[in-house]
């Protein structure tokens, strides 16, 4: 989430509740990490997280979230829904394929989708 994002709702969130927050921004394994250390150190810390969904899963996996009860679950596409809602989707990342046209002919596309690999 972008820093003036999570300002902006942090900052409402404590002149409605009177709740002081804080920040802490990282790549998502580091997030990941430091949650499940503090957690085995005994340190509770962590009331928020806003991750990648794999880190998700594994926060779900070591038993670290609750199950999330809103109204608003209906709201969200069923298949982006994980079966146990201990953690919701905040954003939907889309990919698509695009081409130049003047360059590759329609005929020449690939007719089958092959495997994404990461290199």
């Amino acid at each position: 989430m972008p820093i003036e994002d999570a300002q902006k709702i942090t900052q409402e969130f404590t002149e409605k509740y009177g709740v002081k927050i804080n920040i802490w921004r990282a790549g998502s394994e580091n997030v990941l990490q430091r949650i499940i250390l503090e957690e085995k150190a005994g340190r509770h810390n962590v009331d928020v997280v806003d991750n990648n969904g794999g880190e998700m899963e594994a926060l779900h996996r070591e038993g670290l979230l609750q199950p999330v009860k809103t109204p608003y679950i209906t709201d969200l596409m069923p298949k982006a829904v994980p079966p146990h809602q201990d953690w919701l989707p905040t954003y939907i990342n889309v990919f698509v394929q695009a081409y130049n046209t003047k360059l590759i002919k329609k005929e020449d596309l690939p007719k089958k989708m092959g495997r994404l690999t990461r290199s």
